[in-house]
């Protein structure tokens, strides 16, 4: 009874932590990064425990990628406070599209030859599109607000399969947070793009 106490409080941490997190990156919050750092630790817990290695190895990419995020957005560029956001170029969509793919196929394939994963196709196509959302997070690209919708959709059905319903309502409010974002982060592209 006290691991499944512990199990489902570690649940909850993340959940705290997770949502703060989000929220925080819906209004360009720097320091959504360390508190970030915390939910990934946790969660990365959580899912090794529950066999879901992809999303495992995720949280410690993202813990190393929120680093970085954190770094970048404390720099200023020229005379503005912030780190503006950018969109995408049409080669970098379809050199992503091509490089999502491939990597997608290779790690299931490994989740489904090198470990005991119960849902590696799944496991593996969160772990890379989380993967690309957390990069282009960083690099403030408006489009990784897409990428997370998708991401919290798979997310939630993948803890739904493994028994993480507290994960799995974390991941929904996940995406009621990113359409909030892609619209705070919308308006402040447009106004950043008139200046």
């Amino acid at each position: 009874m006290i691991n499944f106490l512990t199990y489902h409080q570690l649940e909850i941490y993340s959940w705290m932590s997770g949502a703060l997190c989000v929220w925080l990156i819906t209004r360009e919050n720097i320091w959504n990064w360390p508190i970030g750092m915390i939910n990934n630790l946790v969660l990365g817990f959580v899912f090794y425990t529950s066999k879901l290695y992809g999303q495992f190895i995720l949280q410690l990419i993202f813990f190393l990628v929120s680093i970085y995020g954190w770094w970048y957005w404390s720099q200023v560029l020229s005379d503005r406070p912030k780190t503006p956001i950018s969109r995408l170029s049409s080669s970098q969509w379809i050199a992503g599209i091509v490089i999502v793919g491939f990597a997608w196929w290779a790690i299931s394939t490994g989740l489904r030859d090198w470990t005991d994963g119960r849902v590696p196709l799944l496991d593996g196509l969160i772990l890379i599109l989380g993967l690309v959302a957390q990069i282009l997070m960083a690099r403030k690209k408006l489009e990784n607000w897409w990428i997370w919708i998708l991401f919290n959709i798979l997310s939630a059905v993948s803890s739904v399969v493994r028994d993480l319903y507290i994960t799995a309502t974390l991941y929904m409010i996940f995406l009621g947070l990113c359409w909030s974002g892609l619209r705070l982060w919308t308006k402040s592209y447009r106004e950043g793009a008139t200046l």
